[in-house]
């Protein structure tokens, strides 16, 4: 008698299903499927987007040209100066969507959003790009003009005093600021000469029809 030999079967269990590999989504600014680096700038009112890709030095504002876009000299070398300081200008390729403010905003905000895009491209640019200032946000701003109060003593705010506020506050004369009482001087001395320029003018009108 010959002993047969016999299949072992291997029984799975149909609970124990191989999951299928996932690939990691690619990272925004990672090279391969998605090359841009994006950085943000903003100055003033003016919001500008900016994206990097290694390139051949082309560098657009609003599907522009840059130095079609931006007209004075001072503004086209100020918005590369993030690419000089890194040694890139020649190696990258900008894209920028800007808008808001005027020209020199707009400026302002790309060289910044282009700095804050070279230093998530590369960190070591970042400490060249600190030393030139770059990567802080100008926060000036143009100051808004308000009416100052009638009493108010500073010759900066006083000389913007309006006489017309100090009469709806009930301010006595005595209370006016300079610029409140030669506003009524000037009234005083146009009321004095109108009656002395209408009886000139009269006697000229008389003269000539004579």
């Amino acid at each position: 008698m010959t002993d047969v030999p016999t299949a072992t079967a291997h029984t799975t269990n149909p609970t124990e299903t191989s999951a299928p590999a996932v690939s990691p989504a690619p990272k925004k600014g990672a090279l391969g499927r998605n090359p841009y680096v994006w950085g943000t700038g903003r100055r003033k009112t003016a919001v500008a987007r900016v994206r990097i890709k290694p390139g051949s030095g082309k560098f657009l504002v609003n599907n522009r040209e840059a130095d079609a876009f931006f007209c004075v000299e001072h503004d086209r070398q100020f918005v590369r100066t993030p690419l000089k300081v890194t040694d890139t200008i020649k190696t990258l390729d900008v894209f920028v969507n800007v808008r808001g403010g005027g020209i020199t905003g707009q400026a302002g905000a790309v060289t910044l959003g282009l700095a804050r895009a070279l230093a998530s491209y590369n960190p070591d640019f970042e400490p060249a790009l600190r030393a030139g200032n770059l990567m802080t946000r100008d926060s000036r701003k143009v100051e808004r003009k308000n009416l100052v109060r009638a009493d108010d003593s500073s010759s900066r705010s006083g000389s913007r005093t309006l006489a017309i506020s100090c009469f709806s506050r009930g301010h006595s004369a005595d209370s006016h600021v300079p610029c409140t009482r030669r506003w009524l001087w000037a009234i005083h001395v146009i009321s004095t000469l109108l009656p002395v320029m209408d009886h000139a003018v009269s006697a000229s009108l008389r003269s000539r029809l004579r």
